[in-house]
């Protein structure tokens, strides 16, 4: 008998960790003298991944909630 129990991670929190890793590597790296087009991309495709994040697993708890009636 094993003991100790595996709980796999929930993919959403993985998934926002490493889009919370990439923000503050941004953050922690400074206000560059220059902004480029590459570093908005980055930042607007972080704002965007998460956001669509949050729709998709409001989506999965509003579909949970309607099963429920």
């Amino acid at each position: 008998m094993p003991k100790s129990i595996n709980i796999p991670a929930d993919p959403h929190r993985v998934a926002l960790d490493e889009i919370k890793v990439r923000q503050r590597t941004r953050k922690e790296s400074g206000i560059p003298k220059t902004v480029t087009l590459e570093i908005l991309y980055q930042a607007q495709m972080d704002i965007l991944e998460n956001q669509a994040r949050i729709e998709n697993r409001q989506l999965e708890i509003l579909k949970l909630l309607m099963e429920g009636r």
